[in-house]
C-alpha cells in the first residue's frame, strides 16, 4: 500500500505541474498543447485506477485478507501483489 500511495501522490503532483505548464507556458504550437492534454488525461486515468486499487486493498486489509504482502504499482499496468519472499522482499514496498 505504501508504494501505491506514493505513486498516486506523485501522479497528482505531475498532473498539477503539467496543468501549470499548459496554463502559463507560452505554447503557441497546438500539437504541444494537444500532447500535454493527452498526457494529463492519461495520467488521470492511471490515477483513478491506482485509487480504485488502493481502496480495494484497504478494504481487504480491514477484513484481514492481506497480511505480509508486497505491492507493486505499474504505471499503465495496474497493481501486482503477492506473498513476500526473501527474493522479492528486497526490492518491494511492504504493506505496513
Amino acid at each position: 500500500m505504501v508504494a501505491v500511495t506514493v505513486q498516486t501522490r506523485e501522479m497528482e503532483l505531475t498532473i498539477q505541474r503539467l496543468q501549470g505548464e499548459l496554463r502559463h507556458a507560452r505554447l503557441e504550437n497546438e500539437s504541444i498543447k494537444c500532447s500535454l492534454n493527452r498526457t494529463i488525461e492519461g495520467l488521470r486515468v492511471e490515477l483513478m485506477r491506482g485509487r480504485h486499487m488502493l481502496s480495494h486493498l484497504r478494504r481487504k486489509l480491514v477484513m484481514g485478507d492481506l497480511v505480509n504482502l508486497d505491492i507493486r504499482y505499474y504505471p499503465g499496468g495496474g497493481v501486482d501483489w503477492g506473498p513476500v519472499t526473501s527474493a522479492r522482499a528486497t526490492s518491494l514496498q511492504l504493506v505496513q
